[in-house]
C-alpha cells in the first residue's frame, strides 16, 4: 500500500528509484549499442566519392557498366544516372550537379541488381 502510515512514503520512493536506475541502465546499454548498429552492413554507405565526370564515366565503362536510367532533380539542379553491368549485376548511382557538369559523384553502388517486369492488368 502506498499510503501506509506505518511505512510512510519510503516504499514508493524506493520503487521510483529502482525504476529510474533500471531505466538508466537499459538506456545506457542501448546507446552503447547504436554505433555497432549504424556500422552494420544493412545500412547504405553515404560517403560520396567525387571526381571528374569524364574520368568517372571511363572508370565505370571499363568496369563493364553502362547508363541504363537518367533522372533530374528540380530544374536540372542535379542529374542522376544509374550504371549497370548486366553480366556481373553490379550497379552504381552517379550524381552530377547541373551547374558544374565537369564533376560527378558516386552516391551508391552495389551488386545483385535485377529488373522487375511490371504486371499490367486492364
Amino acid at each position: 500500500m502506498l499510503n501506509n502510515i506505518q511505512n510512510g512514503w519510503r516504499p514508493l520512493i524506493n520503487k521510483i528509484a529502482i525504476f529510474l536506475v533500471v531505466t538508466f541502465a537499459v538506456f545506457t546499454f542501448l546507446m552503447s549499442a547504436l554505433p555497432a548498429v549504424a556500422q552494420s552492413s544493412f545500412l547504405a554507405d553515404s560517403k560520396w566519392q567525387c571526381g571528374g565526370t569524364q574520368g568517372l564515366a571511363k572508370l565505370l565503362s571499363d568496369n563493364g557498366e553502362e547508363i541504363t536510367a537518367v533522372g533530374t532533380i528540380g530544374d536540372d539542379e542535379m542529374l542522376f544516372t544509374l550504371w549497370i553491368n548486366k553480366e556481373t549485376r553490379e550497379w552504381t548511382v552517379v550524381a552530377t550537379p547541373g551547374n558544374k557538369k565537369d564533376v560527378s559523384c558516386i552516391v551508391l553502388s552495389g551488386t545483385k541488381i535485377r529488373t522487375l517486369v511490371p504486371k499490367i492488368s486492364i
